[in-house]
């Protein structure tokens, strides 16, 4: 359930929703998150 909120924060800031902005990094520190990074490559949004 996190795409959404990564993809909007590839585009633009949350600096107005630090509530998400925190979410965001919490799920992108977590180690399994990093696992997925290694083995697939980091999330990229389309059309970017």
């Amino acid at each position: 359930m996190s795409f959404p909120l990564q993809a909007v924060a590839a585009v633009q800031s949350l600096e107005k929703y630090p509530a998400i902005a925190a979410f965001v990094s919490q799920i992108e520190q977590d180690a399994a998150w990093q696992r997925v990074v290694e083995r697939a490559g980091p999330l990229t949004i389309p059309g970017q």
